[in-house]
């Protein structure tokens, strides 16, 4: 079973953290483009496509930033290819669904290019998911091997184990917190005076 390097793989991670920057920054957006006709929330159509459009574009930002060669592949879809020594991983970026048992279900149907085999790599490629989940306003990112595509309608994608990559999720307020302590220096002088007035 193929895997990738732990230098891949810390790339990748650094790249996720970025991704959930760039999408927490700039989510907004989506909201504002959605407001601008009633018609673009009659159905979650339009959300769904801005929304996969912003993630993709915040993958190919990130992954340029770590060093790994992301590029608009087959269909449109976002992918790294990188050659392993002897073998080329194919990660591509898909929208997945958490299940209530904590697994992902990733869709996949006839016109998708998981199984395809590039016939101009003279060495094998692996499929792997750069999987994201969107939950409230975090952006949450896993990493899995491909290991087959189920047909039907809808089809999907049996993954390996998930590598989980930590989430974004709204930063706290960051700001000066005077200390509570009443004793320091100073404070029981401004009590008396302000008892003596």
């Amino acid at each position: 079973m193929p895997q990738l390097t732990l230098d891949i793989v810390h790339r990748l991670e650094d790249a996720s953290f970025e991704m959930g920057e760039i999408y927490h920054s700039r989510s907004h957006a989506v909201g504002a483009a959605l407001a601008h006709d009633r018609s673009f929330t009659r159905t979650e159509g339009s959300k769904s496509s801005l929304t996969r459009d912003l993630v993709g574009d915040a993958f190919l930002e990130s992954m340029s930033h770590v060093g790994l060669n992301a590029r608009r592949g087959t269909g449109g879809a976002c992918e790294v290819v990188e050659y392993m020594g002897g073998w080329y991983a194919n990660i591509r970026l898909r929208r997945a669904e958490c299940r209530a048992d904590g697994s992902y279900f990733v869709r996949a149907n006839r016109a998708s290019s998981f199984g395809y085999v590039d016939e101009a790599l003279l060495e094998p490629d692996y499929d792997f998911v750069f999987g994201f989940t969107i939950d409230e306003a975090e952006l949450n990112c896993f990493l899995a091997l491909v290991l087959r595509v189920i047909e039907g309608s809808p089809g999907g994608l049996v993954l390996g184990d998930p590598i989980e990559f930590g989430g974004t999720a709204t930063p706290e307020p960051v700001g000066f917190n005077p200390d509570p302590d009443e004793f320091l220096p100073g404070f029981e002088r401004e009590d008396e005076d302000s008892q003596s007035a």
